[in-house]
């Protein structure tokens, strides 16, 4: 048989390990019950086969194999004959909306392909309801190839949350922080502004966190970049999130060559 996956957001979850004699007198029932074909835990290259997994109130409250799950009740029973259940993939980094702009001057260098193409293309299309649609068409794909959680950066910080509510996706929404103006925002401070904002009328939702996400060290200036590591103290961000890994350490070494510093310089830190 062809498997088919199916994957369960581990990383949003808490695995409370139980054992044989997890039952009560009284026997408790869960919101779901999935039997599992293959489970796949990522601890380590172990394959489990033939598992059960119960859901309750969003906590994993049992994990057993199915010839030991008898005697658990569910609301809902899912059964997986031919599937692998397995945590939901993370993408670090990702600037959901552009998919409406994917195929547009590809296999340029970095700089000619952001004056020339992508920057101008951006000042025409980007609003609110392109951020917004672009996302959502972004998450369906990626809830489509497994992936469960999000660290984005782009602009139109609202729509991405507003996206990832809608796909149902743990969003970590980067707010984009440049020197130069955009149909976004014209300012830095206007950036930050709106920033906050923003994040002030999502606070709350477990499946949206706001994090800064200065675009980079030719964007944006050394004072700015200060600021930024001010407010990820005083306001408990989870870091400074910047694109791939090779831009975060010339990052580092351009911001140590300042004498700023360090700011908590990450990929991304979902929780």
């Amino acid at each position: 048989h062809v498997c088919q996956s199916i994957h369960l957001n581990f990383n949003s979850i808490s695995i409370q390990h139980q054992a044989k004699n997890h039952m009560n007198a009284q026997t408790p029932i869960h919101d779901t019950l999935i039997h599992a074909r293959w489970l796949l835990t990522v601890e380590n290259d172990t394959i489990l086969e033939n598992q059960n997994v119960a859901v309750t109130d969003g906590v994993i409250s049992a994990l057993l194999p199915t010839a030991e799950a008898g005697a658990l009740v569910a609301k809902e029973t899912i059964t997986l004959d031919n599937h692998v259940l397995m945590p939901g993939l993370v993408n670090l980094h990702g600037h959901s909306a552009m998919t409406l702009l994917r195929g547009l001057a590809d296999d340029l260098a970095l700089m000619d392909w952001l004056n020339n193409h992508i920057w101008p293309a951006e000042g025409k299309h980007v609003s609110d309801a392109f951020v917004h649609d672009g996302s959502v068409l972004a998450m369906a794909e990626m809830l489509l190839g497994g992936t469960t959680t999000i660290n984005d950066m782009y602009f139109y910080h609202g729509a991405v949350a507003r996206a990832g509510l809608k796909a149902g996706m743990r969003t970590f929404v980067g707010c984009s922080i440049l020197e130069f103006p955009t149909n976004y925002a014209q300012s830095s401070a206007q950036y930050i502004e709106k920033s906050l904002a923003e994040a002030q009328e999502f606070a709350g939702e477990d499946l949206v966190k706001f994090v800064w996400a200065p675009h980079a060290p030719y964007t944006v200036s050394d004072d700015k970049l200060e600021n930024i590591r001010v407010l990820a103290e005083e306001l408990a961000a989870r870091g400074i999130v910047s694109p791939r890994a090779r831009d975060v350490a010339e990052a580092v070494i351009a911001i140590r060559r300042r004498k700023l510093p360090d700011p908590a310089v990450i990929g991304a830190q979902p929780a």
